[in-house]
């Protein structure tokens, strides 16, 4: 889908990925928010990850409380939606690059966001 996604903004003009344009990495940051996505998703259902698996079997071990699929999601639904909402802020900011002119002096971190 990502893929698809990508083809479709740039056959019809609505990425620009190319150096010194001002945009951002509009590739890269689809593909991060696939990944991202996927990851702050899966920590909302019991299932979605290994360790919220290993957490409830900790937890009935050790307190005989083992959560159901709907108090593990009321517990943690609120925390993955800031996850995706602030992974959307960041890679969206990321994809549209700093205003121009714009020096953050950020370039110690080293993380390569080009900010």
């Amino acid at each position: 889908i990502a893929r698809a996604v990508l083809a479709t903004l740039d056959s019809g003009g609505g990425a620009s990925n190319a150096p010194g344009g001002g945009g951002g990495d509009v590739n890269a940051a689809v593909y991060l928010g696939v990944a991202f996505g996927s990851t702050l998703g899966g920590t909302a259902t019991l299932t979605g990850t290994g360790p919220n698996i290993i957490l409830q079997g900790t937890m009935t071990h050790l307190f005989g409380v083992a959560p159901t699929y709907l108090e593990w999601f009321l517990a943690t639904a609120g925390l993955s939606a800031t996850g995706v909402l602030a992974c959307w802020a960041i890679l969206a900011a990321y994809a549209a690059g700093p205003p121009a002119g714009l020096g953050l002096g950020l370039e110690w971190l080293g993380l390569g966001l080009g900010l």
